[in-house]
């Protein structure tokens, strides 16, 4: 089986989060300032591949200093460091029609920052039926795992509403459904790549019940950088 863990990194949140982004909001959305994802072949018990890239923003966004306090991505390391997200979409929706398994922690988010990247493009592209397709692809695929939702009543970590004070599982971050699973607080998470590998190691315990460190010792090298 072949499995995609992505991540995003961004230069801040939408006015609407709960909104699917179109092709007439697209460019309300806040902009992708770091990709990363991994794809797995739990067959051969490999990584296939790995991408962690800074994204270069268009000259007239400012990337908020609290965003960069979470990341650590400037508007001078983008425009040092990063490539245009054009390329980056292109080969990610390669890998992802060929991943039967999408994983992210809070894949809603994640998916919809995508979903707006491609969107945005139809602006200066003249294939609108091939973006609209790759965007409607991402949007509505069925093949999505996400590690906060199916973490949830697995780590039982309780609040309570704010109007009546009930109380319920609250969606776990990935350094708590980490902590549950693993005993151990990963370092340096809101850096794209790293928050891939913690979800990654998170998916498969919660998924086949292994510690994919033992398996895999390229994924324990990354790993344990952030023990």
């Amino acid at each position: 089986m072949i499995v995609l863990v992505f991540d995003t990194e961004t230069n801040g949140l939408p006015k609407n989060p709960k909104e699917m982004p179109n092709i007439l909001n697209c460019n309300d959305w806040p902009n992708v300032v770091q990709f990363s994802y991994l794809l797995y072949d739990t067959n051969a018990r490999a990584i296939i591949l790995k991408k962690d890239h800074i994204i270069r923003v268009p000259k007239d966004v400012v990337i908020s200093p609290e965003s960069t306090k979470f990341h650590g991505i400037t508007n001078e390391i983008s425009e040092e460091c990063g490539i245009p997200i054009e390329g980056v979409l292109n080969a990610f929706y390669e890998h992802f029609k060929l991943a039967r398994v999408v994983v992210a922690h809070n894949v809603e988010f994640d998916k919809k920052f995508v979903v707006a990247e491609i969107l945005k493009l139809t602006k200066k592209r003249t294939d609108l039926i091939y973006l609209l397709g790759m965007a409607t692809d991402i949007a509505t695929a069925k093949k999505y795992y996400c590690t906060m939702q199916e973490g949830t009543d697995l780590c039982k970590i309780k609040a309570y509403t704010k109007v009546d004070k009930r109380e319920y599982n609250k969606f776990p971050t990935l350094t708590e459904l980490c902590k549950h699973l693993f005993g151990y607080e990963p370092k340096n998470m809101h850096n794209a790549m790293n928050d891939v590998i913690v979800c990654f190691q998170c998916f498969y315990k919660m998924r086949f019940d292994l510690n994919i460190c033992e398996e895999n010792q390229d994924v324990f090298e990354m790993a344990s950088i952030l023990m």
